[in-house]
């Protein structure tokens, strides 16, 4: 029935077209014969049937095109870059979403906006000409600037843009891509500021070896005129300062490179009380805070270099004090604790064994949850004038000790600062008055060094102890020098090669060549640049004792006598 009534239907529309389709032909439907009529309509039937076939195909492309469409929106969007459509004078037509979210402002009030009116006032008329550039051809022309989001923060941004011509050919219009640099900024700022880090580190390190130098001469001199003096005479105290202020030199000089290029440690036996007191002191000499000392008895003695562990005490220092500008103490503790082997119970990435704790306490300001993480963060400082390099240096040279370092802070009651150094229980820390002996022997010794006055002094020192002299200005004189030795009968009881020597081979490659004459040399390595791994791993490199320029008499005599004893450091 239904069929029958499907067909009822189309009879009017078929008749109508047959109607049409005759006209067009000129033929009579009253002459035509049933069998060319029923194939008419026929005709007419499968061209309906195709119509419609045609229709669904333009239904289906209309819908794919809307799909499509949608799909380009949504990308066009949440992309991750910001795009926008502006014309001759900076106008905003159109733009994504991402430039909106990059703006912080909804898009609704963007539309018909300048983009000039937010962008950082330096960099207007950077915009403007880039503007002009664009407009002026259809090349893709590009631009960094700083662009101000509403609620007034700044980030680095390029832009990238082309000329849109209109049905004239006409230029008035472009589009623009907008990307946030500001990461990629800040990584070019880092790379820079580390370039320039170890600029700094070899002009550091030439400065230092040779203003060592001259400490070496100044001290070694100072000391062999005190020697000469009784205690009592006129101005001893006075030679003493100068000795305290030449070993201070020293001292700052060793930060310098440490800071500058970093290295690894000279380690030497040592009790840290003495260290942390003159450290703290120094820096707070002069300002309204105080350094409160509090050592529990019997500290366990720790291999450090003093230089840099006096280095880390003074950036800490300075932190705490940088943190109370109205004054107060500085509280700094000094216990012997053991770590046990299991890290949940202490949560420090330390192997089990005795440490020593340092402690270092401020009554400052305090810092902030969020801050707390990043304090040890190169380049990281929010003081408007801080470089970012003091805690990260501290933190650096402490885990090169195989230490640890953390920090605790509550805001408006302060900061602590914990400082765990790898301790030996079992080795005797030597007193004040056991370091300051002056050892004394005999035997003949050779110097190559290429400064003479560094050689006279270094030969007065040793004369001073007790032992002969000669002097070798580079490699090849000291060479020579040892194998007459050798040949003679009359060998050197100790050879102390300085590192470098400018033009010659230092005493890295000398010591090699001694080493083919005679594989028992002992040897001692001296350098101005502490930081040079051979001094930190001498024994690796052949040597069997380290000095470090500038020394005084008790630090040459002591190595002198280790090495011709065989005792260790």
């Amino acid at each position: 029935m239904k069929e029958k009534q499907g067909q009822s239907q189309q009879v009017p529309d078929l008749r109508q077209r047959a109607e049409e389709l005759v006209r067009k032909t000129g033929q009579d439907l009253s002459v035509m014969s049933v069998e060319n009529v029923h194939r008419l309509v026929q005709e007419l039937q499968v061209h309906q049937i195709e119509l419609e076939m045609q229709n669904e195909e333009l239904r289906k492309t209309q819908l794919e095109l809307e799909a499509s469409r949608d799909q380009y929106a949504s990308l066009y969007d949440f992309a991750p870059i910001g795009y926008l459509t502006l014309d001759s004078i900076g106008t905003i037509l159109n733009m994504n979403l991402t430039t909106a979210s990059l703006l912080e402002v909804e898009r609704t009030r963007l539309i018909h906006m300048k983009l000039s009116s937010y962008i950082a006032p330096a960099d207007t008329g950077a915009f403007h000409m880039h503007l002009e550039r664009v407009l002026a051809d259809e090349a893709k022309h590009t631009c960094e600037l700083q662009i101000r989001k509403r609620g007034g923060a700044v980030f680095y941004a390029r832009l990238e843009s082309v000329g849109v011509q209109d049905e004239e050919g006409n230029i008035n219009q472009c589009r623009t891509a907008l990307f946030d640099i500001t990461e990629h900024k800040k990584f070019e700022e880092e790379r820079l500021q580390a370039r320039n880090l170890e600029s700094i580190g070899f002009l550091a390190g030439g400065i230092a070896h040779d203003f060592n130098n001259l400490l070496t001469a100044v001290l070694g001199n100072l000391e062999l005129f005190r020697s000469s003096l009784p205690p009592e005479a006129e101005g001893f105290h006075l030679l003493a300062r100068v000795e305290h202020a030449s070993l201070r030199a020293r001292d700052l000089t060793h930060q310098l490179l440490t800071f500058a290029k970093g290295g690894a440690p000279i380690k030497t036996t040592a009790s840290i009380s003495d260290l942390i007191k003159e450290s703290g002191s120094f820096v707070l000499r002069g300002s309204n805070v105080r350094c409160d000392c509090r050592f529990s008895d019997n500290l366990w003695p720790v291999e450090i270099d003093e230089g840099q562990i006096s280095q880390v005490i003074q950036n800490v220092v300075i932190n705490a004090q940088q943190a109370m500008p109205e004054g107060g103490v500085i509280t700094i503790c000094g216990d012997s604790v053991m770590i046990g082997p299991d890290p949940t119970k202490h949560f420090l990435p330390l192997h089990e064994g005795p440490y020593l704790k340092i402690s270092i306490s401020d009554q400052g300001t305090g810092i902030a949850a969020d801050v707390l993480p990043k304090i040890f963060d190169p380049y990281f400082t929010t003081k408007p004038k801080g470089s970012g390099l003091g805690l990260a240096s501290a933190y650096s040279i402490i885990k090169n000790h195989l230490g640890h370092m953390t920090v605790e802070s509550e805001l408006g009651v302060g900061t602590t600062f914990s400082i765990f150094l790898p301790a030996n229980p079992h080795v005797p820390r030597m007193g004040k008055q056991e370091e300051s002996i002056t050892q004394v022997g005999n035997g003949k010794i050779l110097i190559m060094d290429d400064e003479p006055t560094i050689r006279a002094v270094l030969g007065e020192m040793l004369h001073l102890c007790g032992y002969e002299w000669e002097g070798a200005k580079n490699g090849s004189e000291a060479m020579t020098l040892y194998q007459q030795a050798k040949d003679s009968k009359l060998p050197y009881a100790v050879v102390i090669l300085d590192l470098t020597v400018p033009g010659e081979k230092g005493g890295k490659e000398v010591i090699k060549d001694l080493l083919q004459i005679d594989p028992q040399v002992k040897a001692i390595v001296v350098s101005g640049y502490s930081n040079d791994p051979v001094m930190a791993d001498f024994r690796t490199y052949g040597f069997s004792g380290v000095v470090t320029k500038p020394f005084r008499l008790t630090e040459l005599s002591q190595a002198v006598h280790q090495v011709i004893t065989g005792s260790t450091k």
